[in-house]
């Protein structure tokens, strides 16, 4: 059952943590691994691979468009769990179910294992989607993502909370994706679910300083913008099993302004949730 809306003051304990990229993609070249293989399959492209060791903590999928001259941006599409699997199998699969027809695409992946240490795949061959094997080809990929509409966007720095001042829409898809906020640290950005609903009304407002972990509080960070995302359980009655699979839109970007009855924007829609105390006291010798 989809929760209602989260407002500021709820604690972090029902917040979803879910990583979306580290801090950089450019590896060094020997560090970069056989890429996975692509094919056609009923729903879209499956993107499969291998890995030899249970230290993979998960594997990051990217899918670049290369119709024109020059490529687009990575998009990240999803994670794999190894956990949320036969620790025996050490196969992946993922269908990326939004390309879109016509669209001429390279996939690669990326793993995490138990240092933290990441390791890129070289890129697939690449793959124009045919009739059947994907969205219509009249289909934008603005489409695919969030639709702010005419939201607006504030932190407030008393409450440290971010306010979303109207409802918004998010791309249909089956299964419904939930929403999901990108934030950027000088060393990780993360993905933060904030509702789980596809239908979303009325404004919205988050306490970060309640749900954002010690790494994301008093120093700068980036709020990137707003994806779509659903899970995939290992047993898809029990929500509660562990995650095999999470399916990400493309970042849908806003611009962040302060309170002030004439908001000012921050730049780069960056700010610092400071939570620091008060003054220290004179001890008093007891």
């Amino acid at each position: 059952m989809k929760k209602s809306f989260l407002t500021a003051g709820i604690l972090l304990s029902i917040f979803t943590l879910l990583t979306v990229t580290a801090c950089k993609l450019d590896v060094q070249q020997e560090k970069k691994l056989n890429r996975p293989e692509v094919e056609f399959v009923t729903g879209g492209v499956q993107i499969r691979g291998t890995y030899g060791s249970n230290d993979v903590k998960y594997i990051n999928i990217y899918r670049q468009n290369v119709t024109g001259a020059t490529p687009g941006d990575p998009v990240n599409i999803g994670i794999i769990f190894p956990s949320g699997f036969d620790k025996n199998d050490k196969t992946f699969a993922f269908i990326d179910t939004q390309a879109i027809e016509a669209q001429k695409y390279q996939y690669f992946c990326r793993y995490c294992d138990e240092r933290n240490d990441y390791y890129v795949t070289n890129l697939t061959d690449k793959i124009t989607i045919t009739s059947g094997y994907g969205l219509s080809s009249s289909t934008t990929e603005a489409s695919l993502l969030v639709d702010t509409g005419s939201a607006t966007f504030k932190y407030d720095e008393d409450s440290k909370s971010f306010d979303i001042s109207s409802g918004i829409t998010m791309p249909t898809h089956t299964p419904a994706y939930d929403l999901a906020l990108v934030i950027k640290s000088e060393t990780q950005t993360q993905a933060f679910l904030l509702k789980e609903s596809s239908s979303i009304s009325g404004s919205m407002s988050f306490a970060l300083a309640s749900f954002l972990p010690e790494d994301f509080l008093n120093k700068e960070i980036q709020l990137v913008g707003l994806i779509g995302q659903y899970k995939e359980y290992s047993d898809p009655a029990d929500p509660t099993s562990a995650v095999k699979r999470i399916y990400w839109t493309g970042i849908k970007t806003f611009t962040l302004t302060n309170t002030d009855a004439t908001p000012v924007a921050y730049t780069d829609n960056k700010i610092t949730v400071d939570t620091s105390g008060g003054n220290t006291g004179i001890d008093y010798g007891f």
